[in-house]
């Protein structure tokens, strides 16, 4: 099977990769590029040092823009729970309904760059991407929509 796999580029796409790969393709890593998309520098630095071509996929690469509706710098909020980072602020009001408040307590923030999602599939040869993960704490629907290209494509089934 994986033979016949071999001659596609499967391509997932992990939006917010904070954490790690994503562990429900392993079986199929070996004829998968991991495309792993990560705003905060440091947790995209590590991401490039631990999932490497050791671990087992087909490709790898690790891209640090910010995915966003519109192209620009923006300010990314770091948290004391680093997968609770965001483009977005904060609200008080309603983390302060959680448990674990503390962990929404922004620690610092950092410019990043951001780009449209379409873009970004043009810029990072991304044209295959059978499957996406979005996890970015608040600007999913964003960053769907400005990748109208890509998501008609995998909706039409033609990826």
């Amino acid at each position: 099977m994986s033979n016949l796999l071999n001659q596609y580029d499967i391509q997932i796409l992990d939006i917010g990769a904070h954490g790690g790969e994503l562990a429900q393709f392993r079986n199929l890593a070996s004829v998968i590029t991991y495309i792993a998309c990560e705003s905060d520098e440091q947790e995209a630095n590590r991401l490039r040092k631990t999932v490497n071509q050791d671990s087992g996929w087909k490709n790898i690469n690790v891209i640090s823009d910010a995915l966003a509706q519109k192209k620009g710098e923006a300010d990314l909020y770091l948290t004391k729970q680093p997968g609770l980072s965001s483009l977005l602020k904060p609200d008080e009001k309603v983390f302060q309904q959680f448990y674990e408040i503390d962990y929404y307590r922004i620690l610092s923030k950092t410019k990043v760059q951001c780009i449209p999602l379409d873009e970004a599939v043009s810029k990072y040869s991304m044209e295959n991407v059978c499957f996406l993960k979005v996890d970015t704490q608040g600007t999913e629907l964003d960053i769907l929509q400005s990748g109208k290209k890509i998501i008609g494509k995998c909706s039409r089934n033609s990826c």
